[in-house]
């Protein structure tokens, strides 16, 4: 009889792994408040759960915007390592995502940059 010791999985699975910059919910609806000052809070947070969010943020579009597991983990926003360009440096690809990300939101308010990893599966 075989015994496996290692992580097994007879399911699905998602992950990620991106440089880019995360923020909570709540920093996301305070950037939306300056785009849209006329709307409620309420409303802003229907923007951030039931739009997407890359029609709300010039520079958006270039980039990819993840979520974690539960969905109550905040927006991760920046690029995926595997679409580093094979003549591009790694120092230029962090610069061009920093550059798009500041472009979306107010350089007072980004916080570090750094690479992001997230996996789960699903139970089966």
């Amino acid at each position: 009889m075989k015994i496996r010791t290692g992580f097994v999985s007879n399911s699905s699975a998602s992950s990620f792994c991106i440089f880019g910059v995360h923020f909570e919910d709540s920093e996301i609806v305070e950037f939306l408040k300056t785009r849209y000052p006329e709307r409620s809070e309420e409303d802003l947070y229907e923007i951030l759960y039931n739009e997407d969010l890359q029609d709300h943020f010039e520079g958006l579009k270039e980039l990819e915007v993840e979520t974690g597991y539960d969905g109550d983990d905040g927006y991760y926003i920046g690029k995926s390592w595997s679409t580093v360009k094979d003549d591009q440096t790694g120092k230029q690809f962090k610069e061009n995502i920093q550059q798009l990300v500041k472009k979306a939101f107010s350089n007072d308010t980004i916080k570090e940059f750094n690479t992001f990893e997230e996996a789960w599966g699903a139970s089966s």
